[in-house]
């Protein structure tokens, strides 16, 4: 076994994963001691079926709302304690599995580079047959960039130094949390990085419409969280996909009605509104053409660019449902709201 991966800890977070995280646990590579299941309150028997394969378990304080950020930060804090040597953890989702070199090749990289602070590799959708929105994860991944990036998602490497530093995760964030704390490391002066490598294959199990709408609409509700609690901390990158979601989503369709309505009166109601049509069409063209010179054929091109327009409406709703549901957007938010 390589010296380096004696240093490193894994944490896996759950909740009711089941067949999924048996799967995890089984990609985890031979020789590694320091591995942690943090579970949220999971129904499925989860934590007794890890303890069964002799793996350390922290379930979450129910009183406490449950959330990824939180997980990873009482995971890390637990590693820590058990072992304090530890130079890097590795965070896992319990839908997930690694690739099976990803491990050794993420510690070998960022053992040899002292400025990065994050590495991470790319994702695949282990059954992008599946379903039409399991396909639309699974071209979203692909078009994720390789070498200095700005953030990644939750499954990453991360130094030790480097996350102390940045403070660890912000376990008041209920999602988003990712990019927020990628912004810290960066800002405590460390790269991320993504390795042209498959780091991990992801479940994603969304069968139905319903499952994607509401999926969209929790990020939207977690986009309007971060904007409350970190306010001028918020990303401009973050700031745009808000408003775009809320123009298209309520401002573009208002000014539509608005033409409709005058349209029994003027006839430039109704050119105001079919410009308004067209304004769509322009969205979609635009992404279209964006994801074609990234090498996706016609059809695969057309099925991402109709989804990202459709998801700026549910993901516009979950923002303004959490505006309804908190008394300001200067307080913090009550986390049991929804």
């Amino acid at each position: 076994m390589n010296l380096n991966l004696d240093a490193l800890g894994i944490i896996i977070i759950g909740r009711n994963e089941g067949k999924h995280l048996e799967k995890a646990l089984d990609s985890i590579p031979e020789g590694i001691d320091s591995i942690l299941y943090v579970d949220s309150g999971s129904t499925d028997g989860s934590p007794d079926m890890v303890r069964a394969r002799g793996i350390s378990v922290h379930e979450l304080d129910p009183e406490k709302p449950f959330s990824a950020a939180r997980a990873r930060r009482e995971g890390v804090d637990i590693l820590i304690n058990q072992s304090p040597s530890l130079k890097w953890f590795q965070f896992l989702d319990g839908d997930c599995t690694f690739e099976s070199e990803w491990c050794q090749t993420a510690v070998d990289h960022i053992a040899l580079n002292e400025n990065i602070g994050i590495v991470c590799g790319f994702l695949s959708e282990e059954a992008p047959d599946l379903s039409v929105f399991n396909k639309m994860n699974s071209l979203r991944w692909k078009a994720d960039s390789k070498g200095e990036i700005d953030a990644c998602g939750g499954i990453f490497l991360v130094r030790r130094t480097a996350y102390e530093q940045a403070g660890g995760f912000n376990d008041m964030l209920l999602t988003g949390e990712e990019a927020e704390f990628c912004s810290r490391i960066r800002k405590a002066g460390h790269l991320i990085v993504r390795l042209d490598c498959k780091m991990a294959q992801h479940d994603s199990d969304l069968i139905s419409f319903s499952d994607w709408w509401k999926r969209a609409v929790w990020g939207g509700y977690g986009d309007a969280i971060q904007y409350d609690i970190l306010e001028s901390g918020i990303s401009n990158k973050q700031r745009k996909k808000i408003f775009s979601s809320l123009l298209w989503s309520f401002i573009m369709p208002g000014l539509f009605l608005i033409g409709v309505f005058f349209s029994f009166w003027k006839l430039y109601g109704l050119l105001g509104s079919v410009l308004i049509l067209l304004t769509y069409c322009a969205l979609f063209s635009k992404i279209y053409a964006e994801r074609r010179r990234q090498g996706d054929n016609k059809n695969n091109a057309a099925l991402y660019s109709i989804f990202c327009v459709i998801r700026k409406f549910p993901h516009a709703l979950g923002f303004v449902r959490y505006i309804l549901n908190s008394k300001s957007l200067k307080k913090s938010p009550d986390p049991h709201a929804s």
